[in-house]
């Protein structure tokens, strides 16, 4: 099997593996949310099972308190990945180098419309 470019047709299935952000025929979009002091940047794209794949990177600026230190031209960035289930309303996987993903969550919310009881065809 050359991976990563060879599709998985074993068992169990895995629909993360079906999602392609090449892909135009797959829903996808791009959003931004700032929150408590943070930049966030959400990827998601759609799959067909009522699963949405999001990439989420938040940026905020990175200041020097004390010492010598240079300031990082790019602050900080935390990156976090989530899937999200339409059908169930609910963040199914979470994932990534945040400390604390609530602020992610709250970003994906805002930033992709989402409030309780959506119709499918409104996300």
């Amino acid at each position: 099997m050359d991976l990563p470019n060879e599709h998985w047709d074993g068992w169990p299935r895995v629909p993360q593996w079906d999602v392609d952000p090449s892909d135009p025929a797959m829903t996808g979009g791009e959003e931004h949310v700032r929150l408590e002091g943070w930049d966030f940047e959400i990827w998601w794209q759609q799959h067909p099972d009522q699963l949405m794949y999001v990439a989420i990177q938040a940026m905020s600026d990175d200041p020097v308190t004390q010492g010598p230190e240079r300031k990082h031209p790019i602050g900080r960035n935390v990156v976090v990945n989530l899937v999200y289930c339409q059908r169930r309303e609910s963040v199914v996987a979470v994932y990534g180098t945040a400390r604390d993903f609530r602020p992610f969550i709250e970003a994906f919310r805002i930033g992709c419309g989402l409030s309780p009881q959506l119709q499918e065809t409104e996300v």
